[in-house]
């Protein structure tokens, strides 16, 4: 299930009319489900939670036994489980019985047909999902335990039920494409840094060809030198270290050092030998022999670097030499200083010029500097509070923020979140003009994500973006994501900004928000990374899918079903044609045809079925007389078509799956279809083999015949898209 929903103003116009397939029913469901969880896509625990999972909802009745429900309210599953929990793809966990305390027994797994994947057993004592991966707990008893104690064993599954692996489960950084052989990946640069586990565990280095730059399994640990472009890396094998080049070749062989010590950032690398420290570059080059020192620091912007001797000295070196000695501070080098940080009692710091010239008084606990080249200093009042205050300079010493601030924190660009006498607000910086967005007047300031910040004056919360615009209402309570259970509400808004990460190809980040006003409870479906408002609905409300369908709350804590209206005035609701009408509109591939109608039974041309695709893979919308010469250049790229496209054309049944199966990757079909009237070695016949192939076929044909020819209309297009997008 995919979801780049964007509310149109013409869909709140809000059917809160219950999927049951009569008004008799619609009021029955309302009554009867009082409770009802609804879940993430991916993982239970999370707050990304969507109304539905494979196009049912888990839900309780008012004996809060749980089932599974579709759209029109028919039973999936029976009501007969103590809890219903989502595990990802069509997966869901039952637990047969809760005990006093809320612990689950009898576990199992069905799918989202109802059928049963593993059938619940008291010997399940955990099912759980992290990272698209299924992990079921099994115990047995110990023989050897004389209080009656178990043995745990895991098994690992994807969510297609195929065996997978502890480390796809905790890693979350499995590759895919070429890279899935790995159990975990990183990049770095352009390399990949690769991991496999079991018996022995391995690392190697690919390069961005996926060729081996260090092969897997040569080495037991990589670590990575990074500065800018150039990356180096230092291994291990058998407790030996060397550093390596991106070329795979040695730098510096095993044997010459006992160890090396990688900075965050910058060109230089620690090393070790017998007791002794120094530094070196990538080339290998030497920066600081070897010699009795406490600390090296890091080679800084104008190639010093500095040396600890102990008995608070000092050497700072210049290409291999020395270039200055200081007798009386411990002196300190990082490449994101310009000069140099400085202590004369290891308590306290500053900053100096390599001449000895104070830049910063020697007055903080701590000296640092932030993505914008700032320095940021931190010292504790001596008043006994155990405050810290902190500020901002230049890296010349110029005042930006006093340093009388509980908090100095770079939110996003030049944008700073700002605390002084327990008030909060946010500043942009530029040079050492400060200018005020939000004023200092809030008593709380949580900022979840960059665009998403929300405030509270005392009395109210609210949440606004990087320009103090006003994304969610103000309200009387604190502002909560939809999850489904304990209510309905997430606690709080302190998490969001850990589920950037988004699961199942959802990847727009709008959240459901609930507000409380005077008027009641009110949703706003707000996308958190752009800090950007789609539209609003005037219940407590869950997420959407792509059909236009959420789950809602009224306010006697009743649980139904809605649905967004499409806004399309030719198109009788229910039918066939709602449904992938709603999608494509929901979807910004189609807005329909003006004065709120879709024109369903008039024919589509080549054009349209191009730039619907063309929408729907990039969600790139081109408006105007030109709304077209994108998508048409796109798929000419794609190799989907050629120069002499006829644009204007009719689209045949026959084009309409080719260009869909083209887009979707020209998928081998597993078997081909049994049409009769599809000619043997028909440029389209792949197609068509594919798209009655899939799991959910985007067309069955009619009988024995698949009538290529046929011109297709407007709803038979969004239609087969509709469908093709429901099986990726």
């Amino acid at each position: 299930m995919k979801l780049t929903r964007k509310l149109l103003a013409a869909m709140l116009s809000v059917c809160m009319v219950l999927a049951i397939l009569t008004p008799a029913s619609a009021a029955e469901l309302s009554a009867n489900y009082n409770t009802a969880s609804y879940y993430d896509v991916a993982v239970s625990a999370y707050s990304r939670m969507l109304a539905f999972q494979n196009g049912v909802v888990a839900a309780a009745n008012t004996s809060k036994q749980y089932g599974l429900i579709d759209y029109s309210g028919k039973v999936i599953l029976p009501f007969q489980y103590a809890y219903v929990w989502a595990l990802g793809g069509d997966k869901f966990a039952v637990a047969q019985k809760e005990d006093n305390y809320g612990k689950l027994s009898g576990l199992g797994i069905v799918n989202s047909a109802g059928k049963t994947v593993l059938a619940p057993s008291q010997d399940c004592s955990d099912v759980s999902s992290k990272n698209g991966v299924i992990r079921v707990t099994t115990r047995t008893a110990d023989p050897s335990s004389s209080w009656g104690g178990y043995n745990y064993t895991y098994a690992y599954y994807t969510t297609d039920w195929k065996p997978s692996s502890e480390a796809a489960y905790e890693g979350g950084s499995k590759g895919s494409g070429p890279l899935a052989q790995y159990d975990y990946v990183y990049s770095v640069g352009s390399f990949y840094v690769v991991a496999k586990s079991g018996e022995r565990y391995q690392e190697g280095v690919l390069n961005s060809s996926y060729e081996p730059v260090i092969p897997l399994g040569s080495v037991d640990n990589v670590e990575c030198a990074v500065n800018g472009d150039s990356v180096a890396f230092v291994v291990s094998k058998d407790r030996q270290y060397k550093l390596v080049g991106s070329d795979g070749k040695d730098i510096v062989p095993f044997g010459v050092y006992d160890d090396f010590r990688v900075r965050s950032q910058g060109s230089s690398v620690g090393v070790s030998k017998d007791d002794k420290m120094g530094a070196i570059d990538f080339t290998g080059k030497v920066l600081i022999p070897l010699g009795d020192y406490e600390d090296v620091g890091g080679l800084n912007q104008d190639g010093y670097i500095s040396a600890v001797t102990g008995n608070s000295s000092s050497v700072l070196f210049k290409d291999g030499k020395v270039a200055k000695t200081f007798s009386d501070k411990k002196v300190t080098t990082e490449v994101y200083f310009r000069h140099l940080a400085f202590t004369t009692s290891d308590m306290s710091h500053g900053m100096m010029d390599v001449n000895g010239k104070v830049i910063l008084p020697e007055n903080y606990d701590s000296i640092d500097a932030d993505s914008n080249d700032y320095l940021y200093t931190t010292y504790m009042k001596d008043d006994g509070s155990y405050e810290y205050l902190h500020g901002l300079f230049t890296q010349e010493g110029q005042t930006v923020i006093p340093d009388t601030y509980t908090e100095i924190r770079i939110l996003q660009g030049s944008s700073y979140v700002l605390c002084k006498d327990g008030s909060y607000g946010l500043s942009r910086i530029s040079g050492t003009t400060v200018t005020p967005v939000i004023p200092m007047q809030y008593k709380e300031m949580r900022t979840h994500t960059p665009q998403f910040i929300e405030l509270y004056d005392g009395s109210n919360y609210s949440v606004v973006d990087l320009n103090n615009n006003v994304v969610v209402p103000e309200s009387t309570e604190k502002i909560n994501a939809f999850k489904g259970d304990e209510g309905g509400l997430w606690e709080t808004l302190d998490r969001v900004d850990c589920y950037a990460e988004e699961y199942d190809g959802y990847t727009k980040s709008v959240l459901p928000f609930i507000s409380k006003t005077g008027n009641g409870y009110l949703t706003t479906y707000a996308d958190y990374k752009t800090g950007k408002a789609d539209g609003q609905l005037p219940v407590r409300a869950s997420n959407l899918n792509d059909g236009g369908w959420f789950a809602y709350q009224n306010a006697n804590g009743l649980y139904g079903i809605g649905r967004l209206s499409t806004g399309f005035l030719d198109i009788e609701p229910e039918s066939w044609k709602d449904d992938s009408a709603s999608w494509a509109a929901a979807r910004k591939i189609t807005d329909g045809v003006g004065g709120g109608k879709f024109d369903p039974d008039k024919n589509c041309t080549n054009a349209q079925i191009i730039t619907f695709l063309y929408r729907a893979k990039t969600g790139n919308i081109v408006s105007g007389a030109n709304w077209d010469v994108d998508a048409i250049n796109w798929a000419k790229e794609q190799g989907m078509i050629g120069d002499g496209f006829d644009k204007t054309q009719p689209c045949t049944r026959a084009a309409a799956l080719k260009f869909i199966w083209q887009a979707f990757g020209s998928q081998k079909p597993e078997k081909e279809s049994s049409f009769t009237d599809i000619p043997a070695g028909a440029d389209y016949a792949d197609a068509v083999s594919w798209a009655v192939g899939l799991p959910t076929p985007i067309t069955n044909g009619y009988g024995a015949t698949f009538a290529p020819n046929d011109v297709c209309s407007r709803a038979h297009i969004v239609t087969f898209l509709y469908r093709a997008y429901g099986n990726s």
